[in-house]
């Protein structure tokens, strides 16, 4: 019971989700002023997606359009942490990602932290 009880991963999912769309568009505003791109600079969006939900989500949220985004989610489900490597290298097998590319990396994790990386290829 000790252990037990401590060791179990709870969470809030709408919590979670208000968060993320109050605090996630400021994240990516961020991240491309540090990079000094602007959002129509960036070619192609290789997010982490656990869900067609959370992908259209991004795509409403951040304003890019759906075809920027590298769609994983509804052909191989959940790739948990290897989405974003993963949806890389099936846009590249597509012929999606070519040199002088700006691809823009968007994660998010449980409990809310996010990461990206703004990438010319």
């Amino acid at each position: 019971e000790g252990f037990a009880a401590h060791s179990l991963f709870h969470m809030d999912g709408k919590e979670l989700f208000r968060l993320t769309a109050r605090h996630f568009n400021g994240f990516v505003d961020a991240l491309l002023e540090r990079a000094g791109w602007r959002r129509d600079d960036v070619d192609l969006v290789v997010p982490h997606q656990a869900s067609p939900f959370a992908l259209a989500h991004i795509a409403r949220q951040t304003g890019f359009a759906p075809q920027k985004l590298v769609d994983i989610s509804a052909r191989f489900g959940n790739q948990i942490a290897a989405s974003m490597p993963f949806a890389l290298d099936v846009a590249r097998r597509e012929g999606r990602v070519a040199a002088g590319m700006k691809l823009l990396f968007l994660g998010t994790s449980a409990g809310v932290s996010f990461g990206g990386m703004a990438l010319e290829v």
